[in-house]
């Protein structure tokens, strides 16, 4: 059995399956310094961009529209805010937008933005690359949130091509720091015919770089994604076949209701998708979720069912509620936004930390000395849990192989989530160590589905014991440091 032998996470493993708390950028990559009126976050034609620089250039001229554009850009996040997010807020991702223009002029041919508008970009993907590095210094990954429309046959090839080069770029020129590309945000799962699409990119991705996640967008169908998502992660899988994440949006201002049935909606949301990840290796796939979107906003009329003096405590139970749940069923989250163009504060991200709606999960507010002695405690445990687990399941297995596999898989599944838990004290990834924090694995069904690819042909000689073993170090791990 080739457990034992296996080789302790990476720094890139943790990157990209570690348990992500974090943030949208917001629109500063697909919407220049403009004000419209419009709080919607989308733009995936950039019709919008491209009609707002036609104004600017005729009213100040090219070399002062690239200024104004570019320093809007370069300003996108500060020192002074990843500095914020990495110590207070406790991040450790950041979703980023951008569009097929923000990959420069040459992706712009036979566009609206072809000419004039399209050199606009001439150094924007320049700027978004060290944009991602500076965040990878601060321990901070990024997720690329790709935005077009691939609606029609051009738009498909042109998504095609730029999602190619994102990867390429990414793979052979070391982009450390990025956590997977989003491929698209389209919203109608079955008119837009999300999973042709999807099938046709994830052709391309697997062709390039098939190690790094591809999150998809559930187009308002998480059920149907959830099938699509198994299908394409089954085991045995394809050689080369990158792992498919959910993305999903969850608000909850579309309709009026009694504020505590809003809690009650959140509390009960993405239970259904248990069942997909409840097993990798014995049923039809694994499956996990990424709340790309969400926020602290309730319906109007919702709030006004509440006194005023009750609505504050109303917003802030809603956002701590919304945590929990995606802590616990989702393999991470990204609160909307960082930088947004509204006063809204239940869309203001570092308002709603500092009102205390939004928190991180308690193991990213670990300090140095309170992580060394879970560690140790852990350590101290692990045998004792180890017995435990097997005496507990014993009576249900027929042969000495059973127990064995179900072992093999406890100990794989302790010590890899000790890997995560101690990558920061061990410097495994970048920042400052004396901040603190640790990691636990939040893409578990798909870190399993990476453990028993690594195993290669072996994995036929496995038992079904092996996973449930596994799942269960790794949950004994996470009880004992809480």
């Amino acid at each position: 059995m080739p457990s034992g032998r296996l080789p302790s996470p990476t720094a890139s493993d943790v990157l990209l399956y570690r348990y992500q708390h974090g943030v949208n950028q917001g629109t500063t990559f697909i919407r220049g310094p403009w004000r419209d009126g419009d709080q919607s976050n989308t733009d995936p034609g950039g019709s919008k961009e491209l009609a707002e620089i036609r104004k600017s250039l005729q009213m100040v001229g090219f070399h002062e529209t690239r200024k104004k554009w570019e320093t809007r850009w370069a300003r996108a996040v500060l020192e002074s805010d990843l500095s914020w997010l990495r110590t207070t807020a406790r991040c450790n991702l950041i979703r980023l937008p951008i569009g097929f223009y923000t990959l420069g002029p040459a992706f712009c041919l036979d566009t609206d933005f072809e000419g004039e508008p399209a050199h606009l970009y001439d150094h924007t993907w320049g700027i978004v690359k060290r944009y991602v590095e500076h965040c990878y210094k601060h321990g901070i990954g990024v997720l690329l949130d790709f935005h077009i429309a691939p609606i029609c046959k051009r738009t498909r090839e042109l998504a095609r091509d730029c999602i190619a080069f994102i990867m390429q770029e990414v793979t052979f020129h070391a982009i450390l720091g990025v956590t997977g590309i989003q491929i698209s945000n389209l919203k109608d799962w079955h008119i837009q015919d999300l999973a042709g699409w999807y099938n046709e990119v994830l052709e391309v991705t697997s062709a390039i770089n098939s190690s790094l996640p591809i999150y998809i967008s559930d187009g308002g169908n998480l059920a149907a994604a959830a099938d699509y998502a198994a299908s394409k992660n089954r085991l045995p899988a394809p050689a080369g076949r990158n792992p498919v994440v959910i993305e999903t949006h969850r608000y909850y201002n579309n309709q009026s209701t009694e504020p505590q049935s809003v809690i009650q909606q959140v509390s009960n949301d993405l239970q259904d998708i248990v069942f997909h990840n409840n097993k990798t290796f014995s049923h039809n796939g694994p499956v996990d979720v990424f709340v790309g979107e969400y926020n602290c906003t309730l319906n109007p009329e919702t709030l006004r069912r509440a006194d005023p003096s009750a609505q504050p405590p109303l917003i802030k139970q809603f956002g701590q509620e919304q945590c929990k749940v995606w802590a616990a069923r989702a393999s991470g989250s990204a609160f909307w936004a960082l930088n947004t163009h509204d006063n809204d504060d239940s869309t203001d991200f570092k308002q709603q930390v500092i009102s205390g709606a939004i928190s991180s999960p308690q193991w990213l507010n670990l300090s140095q000395t309170q992580t060394h002695e879970k560690l140790e405690n852990a350590k101290t445990q692990r045998a004792h849990m180890r017995d435990t687990a097997i005496a507990q399941n014993e009576k249900t297995w027929d042969t000495y192989d059973q127990r064995h596999q179900y072992d093999l898989g406890w100990n794989l599944g302790f010590s890899d989530a000790t890997s995560f838990f101690s990558a920061r004290t061990l410097h495994l990834l970048p920042g400052n160590g004396k901040e603190g924090g640790s990691d636990k694995i939040g893409m578990l069904a798909l870190w399993i589905r990476k453990r028993l690819l690594d195993m290669g042909n072996l994995v036929e000689d496995l038992y079904p014991e092996w996973e449930e073993g596994f799942r269960r170090g790794v949950g004994d791990f996470n009880h004992v440091v809480g």
